[in-house]
């Protein structure tokens, strides 16, 4: 765990930090699972609000994500991010927070020529701890990079929780891949994650995403997780609100 964080930390060291004059398009306001490297614009929030539900031995195992972003610069914006869970069975009332994350992400390359954006920060993250529930403090390193070329955009986001837990250093890396064609107001979008918590665990998602309005965004997809030799199905909504500056 520990080499894989040195890892990302090296790699967010040696990126160039130059940004240049005009940027890329931005045609994807998210993807289910994770982030475009790309900036929100200055004074310009987003907010992002999704369900998610995984079939587990017959019970409902409900998450609610919850995501801000504000551009506060050029290179910078601030983020945070609030993932709620519900009962297994229902009962119809909240459990907790599961994660809590605030950071501040910096661009460091938004090439419009080349169709490259990369982006890095560092952030500081609450974990709900499985044995004793309670929320253990800490901190995520992050970088991103997406690629445009025609109607195809590809997104690589690599991140490790790095959370205090009784007295010692828990990493939980995680890294997502989505590809997304533009078709204007659809978008097919197909995308993997890798997650490292208790155990290995893949999450292979299929879903469409549909530019509802020019400000509004919708999208569905179906995950199929896959975790200790047992696979899950389960299905995601969400909407993105963007408010220009």
């Amino acid at each position: 765990m520990r080499s894989a964080s040195r890892a990302l930390w090296c790699a967010v060291l040696l990126l160039p930090a130059a940004v240049l004059a005009q940027g890329v398009e931005q045609p994807l306001q998210r993807f289910h699972f994770s982030d475009p490297a790309y900036l929100q614009q200055p004074q310009q929030l987003q907010l992002s609000a999704g369900l998610r539900w995984r079939g587990d031995e017959g019970d409902g195992n409900f998450t609610v994500p919850l995501q801000l972003q504000f551009g506060a610069s050029e290179r910078f914006e601030f983020t945070g991010d609030v993932e709620l869970a519900f009962p297994r069975p229902l009962t119809g009332s909240l459990r907790a927070v599961q994660r809590a994350e605030a950071a501040v992400p910096m661009g460091l390359i938004d090439d419009a020529s080349r169709g490259v954006v990369v982006s890095a920060g560092v952030g500081f993250v609450g974990s709900r701890d499985r044995l004793d529930n309670s929320l253990d403090p800490g901190g995520v390193p992050r970088v991103s990079a997406l690629v445009k070329r025609g109607p195809m955009l590809a997104n690589v986001e690599l991140s490790v929780d790095l959370v205090s837990r009784n007295d010692e250093l828990d990493a939980t890396p995680r890294a997502a891949l989505g590809f997304a064609l533009d078709f204007g107001r659809l978008q097919p979008v197909f995308e993997a994650m890798y997650e490292n918590d208790d155990a290995p665990a893949g999450t292979f998602a299929l879903g469409l995403r549909f530019q509802a309005l020019e400000s509004l965004e919708l999208g569905v997809a179906a995950p199929v997780e896959v975790r200790d030799d047992e696979t899950f199905v389960g299905v995601t909504g969400q909407l993105v609100w963007n408010l220009g500056g």
